[in-house]
């Protein structure tokens, strides 16, 4: 087991206990996230020099891509700043796999509460609702204004991270 393996073990442990928060309150701590980022930087920069340093803080850019995300109502902030810390800890190859493989899971997800429920009509009501307000209004749609149902995605993250763990 080398380092990158420790630190993307790390990573899922934040990950996980960010989805344990997240489907208990509905959120994940602050304290949580921060102390990832700032943890996750700070092992890079002692355990293996300036190269795995600039890796973590390019995988907390990377994950920081998803305020985007969160800025159009997909997620929720706690969720962005989850990716940032997986990203800070693991990497930036780690997490870019990371948020591909949570989004597919996470989509998949939402088809499946969707189809279980026979919401359809709902949910294409709110995408034309949605996509109407970013184009028409250019006003962005918020997951924590209630405009948009969701869910604990924080679960997505860890499994991502454990799958990537795993390959």
């Amino acid at each position: 087991m080398d380092i990158e393996n420790i630190f993307q073990i790390g990573a899922f442990i934040i990950a996980s206990l960010g989805a344990v928060t997240d489907l208990k309150t509905g959120k994940i701590p602050n304290q949580l996230t921060f102390t990832g980022i700032i943890g996750g930087i700070l092992l890079r920069l002692f355990a293996g020099g300036p190269g795995f340093f600039a890796d973590g803080l390019a995988g907390l850019f990377a994950g920081g891509l998803t305020v985007i995300i969160w800025m159009l109502g997909g997620i929720m902030a706690g969720d962005s700043k989850l990716y940032m810390a997986v990203g800070a800890i693991a990497g930036l190859k780690f997490i870019i796999f990371v948020e591909i493989i949570s989004f597919i899971i996470g989509g998949v997800a939402a088809m499946l509460i969707i189809t279980r429920k026979h919401k359809w009509r709902n949910a294409l009501k709110d995408l034309s609702g949605y996509i109407t307000g970013i184009f028409v209004s250019r006003e962005l749609g918020s997951a924590q204004e209630g405009k948009y149902s969701c869910f604990s995605f924080g679960w997505t993250i860890a499994l991502a991270s454990l799958i990537g763990i795993l390959m």
